[in-house]
Order: C-alpha cells, then structure tokens, then sequence
C-alpha cells in the first residue's frame, strides 16, 4: 500500500477542501495511519476546525497489516452522539478481521461502528475472502489509486453516502 500513500496524501488534501465545503460544520473526521500498528494522524476534527493541510503520516509498525491496532485507535476516541464509520484504504488483507457477520456485529457494536466500508486502490488487487465473509454489505469500492484526483472524489463519495448527502 506504499505505493499509493503520495497519491492518497494528496487526496486527502483535496478531500479536506470538499469537507469544509460540502459537509456539515459540525460533523467530525479523523485519519488514522495502521499497518501493525495504528496511530491517528488527524483525532477527530470538526470540519469547521479541520486544518489546511493534513499532518504528516505517523510512523506505525509496517511488518503486518492488523485490524484490531485500527479498532483500538478507534476505541480510544472521545465519546460522541454522531454516527462513527470506519472507512479504510486497504487491500483488505488484513489480519484478525471477524470470522462471520455474526462476530463483524459484534465488533461493530462494541467499538460504537455505525458501518464500515473499504476503498481498494486498484481494480486488480486481490481482496481475500475473509473481508467478505465478515463483511458481506461492505463491498469493496474500487478506485484508480495512483490518481489522486479518482482517490479524493472516492473519499468524497463514500463520505457523502455514509452521511446521507449526494455528490453533484
């Protein structure tokens, strides 16, 4: 996933534009970094707060790709009444995920998940079946990863749906 992280800084960048002037003032985002570990890059900001530019990445342990390091992230979190989705940029090998829907609800209701979602940068990465047999409405949404451009208007999408609003 190394590959795509200049492309996706700089998407994010063009996403935190849109937020400002497309979502709610008060609706919140945070990026998290995670491979074998997890660290927020941006803790939850309003986007009426959100800076110009996003912070550099955080240096996390790149040995394995793990889940539970993104739920803990997740879970140390301040409390909030809005809605949380979990939107990850990954190839979905990640391990640890649930071994069915009925442990993926589990999950979700613990750390407080109004739903999650995964964003693939590429149309010929390999999303191994586990993502889908944990989370089957969770589809993978595929996008040309080395265009930052195709990157931020797939963060912006998928944003927008999970707050309930359209792209024009």
């Amino acid at each position: 996933m190394e590959d795509f992280a200049a492309p996706c800084d700089a998407a994010l960048d063009m996403f935190l534009r849109w937020a400002r002037g497309n979502m709610l003032a008060d609706d919140e985002i945070a990026v998290l970094d995670f491979a074998g570990s997890s660290g927020a890059r941006l803790r939850p900001t309003a986007i009426a707060s959100l800076p110009r530019r996003l912070p550099g990445a955080v240096a996390v342990d790149g040995s394995s790709t793990e889940f539970g390091p993104v739920l803990h992230s997740v879970a140390q979190m301040p409390a909030t009444t809005s809605e949380v989705y979990l939107v990850l940029l990954s190839d979905g090998q990640l391990r640890g995920l649930p071994d069915d829907t009925d442990a993926a609800d589990r999950m979700r209701a613990a750390h407080g998940l109004a739903g999650i979602r995964l964003l693939v940068p590429g149309a010929d990465i390999e999303v191994p079946g586990g993502w889908t047999a944990a989370f089957p409405e969770a589809e993978p949404d595929r996008f040309d990863g080395n265009d930052a451009n195709a990157t931020g208007l797939t963060f912006a999408r998928v944003l927008a749906s999970c707050t309930g609003q359209f792209l024009a």
